[in-house]
Order: C-alpha cells, then structure tokens, then sequence
C-alpha cells in the first residue's frame, strides 16, 4: 500500500497525491501481498493530473475485463481528484464504493493508508 499524500522531503510541503491502481491486496498476518496494474495517477498540488506507465499497462497480459476495470478505476479516482473530494480534499477518511463487495475503492488520508483499485472478479494475487 502506498500514502496517497506526497511531502517535500526538505521541509515538508504538500506536493500532491500518489494512486497505485493495483488488483485487491491480500493481508496475511505479517505480510500483504498487491499486484500493480502498472497504471499510476499523480495530482499535483496545483490540481494537474499525470497519467503514467500506461505504456506498461499497455503490454501487460490481463482479460479485456481487467483493463476496462482499471480504466475505471483510474476515471473514478480522477472524477473526485477534479472536484476535490475524497483524500484530495485532505480530509481524514473516505470510502467509496464503486462496484461489488468483491472490488471496492478504498480511499483514505494520514498515516499508512492508500488508494486501491475496483477490480472485480480477478484473481487474488
């Protein structure tokens, strides 16, 4: 899992937030364990959206179904990055439900928490 909120690490500034569109996580006891989908979306502090790796998501072997998933994923997390809700808010917590029990977006601030994919029906990494 990785912080959506991105700091200077020379004074501590704002810089943006960080989303990692990966398949669902599988926690263990001492362990989780994510696939990386490869798609990434960078907000700046001032509201830009960058889009990266997408060469890579492009070469990756996955169904139809998966890509059109994390398509999703990465639209819905680009919709509430525009209109500044969620964690691109800076508030403390949101969980945003975008599809089945079994792919959800889970979306929080502080601390140790991160942005995780919708991705239904796949295989558990």
């Amino acid at each position: 899992m990785r912080t959506p909120i991105i700091y200077d690490v020379t004074d501590d500034h704002h810089k943006g937030w960080y989303c990692n569109i990966t398949r669902p996580a599988r926690i263990e006891a001492k362990h989780v364990y994510a696939e990386d989908l490869a798609l990434d979306l960078i907000i700046t502090s001032d509201r830009e959206q960058i889009v990266v790796d997408e060469e890579e998501f492009a070469m990756l072997e996955i169904s139809p179904e998966e890509r059109q998933q994390a398509l999703k994923t990465l639209g819905h997390f680009q919709a509430i990055a525009a209109i500044r809700d969620g964690p691109f808010n800076r508030g403390e917590h949101v969980h945003i439900d975008t599809g089945p029990s079994r792919g959800t977006a889970h979306l929080q601030t502080n601390a140790g928490t991160a942005c995780r994919a919708p991705t239904t029906d796949l295989p558990r990494c």
